[in-house]
C-alpha cells in the first residue's frame, strides 16, 4: 500500500495570510518554495525571486522540475477555489514530507512500500475582505499589500525558526532525492 502514515508527525501551522484572488498565486508559490528550499537534500542551487506588487523577495531552488511541481499543485489549489460558484472564504494547503520505507510480508518473501509522514505545513489563506465603496483602489491596494507583506515577514521568519529548530524528526537520508 502506497498511503502515508501519521503517527509521529511533526505539524506546523501557520498564521492565517489575508489575500485577494489575485495575489494567491504568488504568496502561495512564495511559501511553497521557501519552505521546499530549505527542507531539500543536498545541494540545491538558489534562485532570487521578486514579488513585484509587495516588493519582497525569496529564495527557491533554481530545479525546474521542483519549480514546475509547484507551480502545477498552486494552480490546481487556485482552479478549485476561485473557478467553482461556491467560494468558501477560508481555504487552508497542506504541504507534507514523506519518507518511503519497505516492510516486508509474507514472511520477508514480500516487500511493500509504505510512506511514513514526517513533517506537515499547514498553510490557511483567507480572502481579504475588499470594501470598495468606502475607499479608492489605489489606497485600498496599498494598505491591503503593506499588511500583507507585515503577515508575509512573519510568516517567513516563523518557517525559518521552526525548520533551524525543528530537526530531530527527520529521517535519515537513505537515497539521492533531493525533496523528500
Amino acid at each position: 500500500s502506497k498511503r502515508a502514515f501519521d503517527m509521529n508527525v511533526s505539524q506546523f501551522p501557520l498564521e492565517v495570510l489575508e489575500v485577494t484572488p489575485k495575489q494567491v498565486k504568488e504568496i502561495l508559490q512564495c511559501l511553497l518554495h521557501t519552505i521546499v528550499f530549505n527542507r531539500a537534500f543536498g545541494i540545491v542551487k538558489p534562485k532570487e525571486i521578486l514579488i513585484d506588487f509587495i516588493d519582497f523577495t525569496y529564495v527557491r531552488c533554481e530545479d525546474e522540475s521542483i519549480g514546475k511541481m509547484i507551480e502545477e499543485k498552486v494552480d490546481l489549489f487556485y482552479d478549485s477555489w476561485f473557478r467553482k460558484k461556491f467560494d468558501p472564504p477560508k481555504r487552508v494547503v497542506l504541504l507534507s514530507f514523506d519518507e518511503k520505507r519497505y516492510k516486508s510480508q509474507l514472511f520477508g518473501f514480500s516487500k511493500v512500500e509504505e510512506r511514513v509522514r514526517w513533517e506537515q505545513w499547514i498553510i490557511p489563506f483567507s480572502v481579504a475582505n475588499i470594501d470598495e465603496q468606502h475607499s479608492t483602489a489605489s489606497n485600498h491596494d496599498s494598505a491591503q499589500n503593506n499588511a500583507l507583506l507585515e503577515q508575509l515577514q512573519r510568516v517567513i521568519l516563523y518557517i525559518l525558526k521552526q525548520i533551524n529548530e525543528n530537526k530531530n524528526h527527520i529521517p535519515p537520508l537513505v537515497n539521492k532525492d533531493v525533496i523528500p
